[in-house]
């Protein structure tokens, strides 16, 4: 027995170092059910035919129709559990005392079963979970990073334009004034632009920080409540792997009282948590099949359905990121301001040094107009498809078309065989046995003691 006890401490602490470094393993949990329920899962609507309820019907009813089979199967083995323990059989005479191992095995196989699922789901579920959220604080910084730019930006574009204004109203040369007029006018569309380009960016990260909050107030319910069902069945197992070492270590217990107590847990744990556990997995394959239905062409369901229900500006957005063609309209302000400010360059260099314009002055200029064109190559470098795409495919491809949908698969496959098969064969093996030792422990009671001064029968 010590040497069982020390071999599951150790093999606890394995597990344990293997869950906080748990990576190696998510290559093989996720495959198999990226591959399964992108084989399955019927074909996701198109945009054409989105607009009809019929066609949303249709999907909807294809991936009910597998999802209902665990419900179902849950509710007769459930509604088979809570009428066996409202029956109350005799007890058996002559019964043998009853022997624990095979009940033990079930009951391993179904702590198994509920750690196996609690461990696919916190080793991928969680880890996937947790990539998204570190993804979309990542764009969210970067997001901030930009509106600073743009600030910066059209800073420098409103003191370039200060310096000329003061300079135009000073000058008294008509040549070099109208010079000067050319320029505070192109320098005018700059800050206009820029302006334009500084509000557009400073709402982009409270978006970004908003949907982070959201993932991470949800994360610690969504794994909770997915893993909930799992968490009451293991403590159904160890309760019954309890009564029944007590049972066998006390050996004046009838088993009777042990008896009451497994049948009042079939009736108001066993039953229930096998209901919950079938319905659970029902909504775990809807979610997994109509997710691995939009996966099976994710970028053109992402780009056509853009298309159908934002248009314009959000879809040519979300176009140039997934493809990488055509120009970012995210930067049209940008690109104009930089084609003025190269403009503006050209007639600060044209204008001459004298009265008007000093060369201290069009040095500052100089330096503002550069600094602004700096500015934008910073700006064009963190919003360029090579920076922002990434993010798109950690996020979309690989923790929501592929951790997400594994993770739920194999939740779903543990919690199916554990409600469906493990939870009621270890109701009826537990009542089974503590009947047979109920009537073991009476037919021992009921024996007469031999008479110490008669002889032994057959002696």
């Amino acid at each position: 027995r010590r040497d069982s006890h020390v071999a599951w401490c150790c093999s606890f602490r394995h597990a344990m170092a293997l869950h906080r470094n748990s990576s190696w393993v998510v290559p093989y949990l996720e495959s198999p059910w990226v591959n399964v329920m992108a084989a399955l899962a019927p074909p996701f609507p198109s945009p054409e035919s989105s607009a009809s309820g019929a066609t949303w019907r249709k999907f909807t009813a294809e991936c009910v129709g597998f999802a209902s089979v665990p419900a179902v199967l849950g509710l007769i083995v459930a509604a088979s559990v809570l009428v066996r323990s409202c029956m109350r059989k005799p007890a058996r005479s002559g019964s043998a005392p009853p022997r624990a191992k095979a009940l033990r095995y079930v009951s391993r196989i179904a702590v198994l079963l509920a750690l196996g699922g609690a461990f696919a789901l916190l080793s991928v579920g969680r880890h996937g979970i947790h990539m998204a959220s570190e993804k979309v604080g990542e764009a969210a910084d970067d997001a901030r990073s930009v509106a600073d730019l743009g600030t910066t930006l059209s800073l420098s574009a409103k003191h370039a334009a200060h310096t000329v204004d003061v300079m135009t109203a000073n000058c008294t040369d008509t040549d070099v004034q109208k010079q000067l007029q050319g320029l505070q006018g192109v320098l005018a569309s700059v800050a206009n632009r820029s302006k334009s380009f500084e509000t557009s960016a400073a709402r982009l990260p409270h978006h970004l920080d908003s949907a982070r909050s959201t993932v991470d107030k949800v994360k610690g319910l969504a794994i909770l409540g997915l893993a909930l069902p799992s968490i009451v069945s293991l403590l159904c197992c160890l309760l019954v792997a309890y009564l029944v070492r007590m049972t066998q270590k006390n050996r004046s217990s009838s088993g009777c009282c042990n008896s009451c107590i497994v049948r009042t847990m079939g009736m108001f744990i066993f039953a229930p948590t096998i209901l919950i556990i079938a319905l659970a997995t029902s909504c775990e394959y809807f979610l997994a099949s109509a997710t691995g239905s939009f996966c099976k062409g994710v970028d053109t369901n992402v780009l056509t359905y853009t298309h159908h229900f934002a248009r314009g500006f959000t879809y040519n957005v979300t176009s140039f990121y997934i493809t990488g063609k055509g120009n970012n309209p995210l930067l049209a302000d940008v690109r104009d301001a930089n084609s003025s400010l190269a403009d503006a360059l050209d007639l600060v260099a044209g204008i001459p040094i004298g009265t008007c314009l000093d060369q201290g002055v069009k040095t500052g200029v100089n330096q503002q107009l550069s600094k602004a064109v700096d500015t934008i190559g910073a700006v064009e470098r963190i919003a360029s498809p090579a920076h922002i795409y990434p993010y798109y495919t950690t996020v979309v491809h690989e923790e929501v078309c592929a951790t997400f949908v594994s993770s739920v698969g194999w939740l779903m496959l543990s919690q199916f065989v554990l409600g469906i098969v493990c939870l009621p064969v270890l109701a009826c093996m537990a009542d089974a046995f503590f009947e047979l030792h109920a009537a073991a422990r009476t037919r021992m009671r009921d024996q007469p003691e031999p008479c110490p001064c008669e002889p032994l029968t057959g002696v």
